[in-house]
């Protein structure tokens, strides 16, 4: 379960094909399965052979450290991917 920061510009989108999980106790999962950082920038590649429209979605639990997702988000565009979201979640009525 993860406690996703809030913002309240956040939107939707529907076309995910990469979608990141940091979890709170450090983790890192791709798609629910569980993944070193080392091996982010060939999953992605190949993800790119497969679609080059692909793109990717990083939810971060809010205690894991900025230096930590900034590190994932290098190594996709490392990889040549250019389309990084990140997963919030909106304040009720916004």
């Amino acid at each position: 379960d993860l406690d996703l920061p809030q913002a309240t510009s956040g939107g939707k989108t529907d076309r995910i094909t990469l979608n990141f999980t940091l979890r709170k106790d450090g983790q890192l999962l791709l798609d629910s399965r569980p993944i070193q950082s080392v091996d982010i920038v060939g999953i992605v590649k190949k993800a790119l052979e497969m679609n080059p429209q692909s793109d990717a979605m990083i939810a971060a639990d809010r205690s894991i450290s900025h230096g930590d997702v900034i590190t994932v988000i290098d190594h996709i565009k490392q990889a040549g991917l250019k389309r990084v979201s990140l997963a919030v979640t909106t304040p009720h009525g916004a």
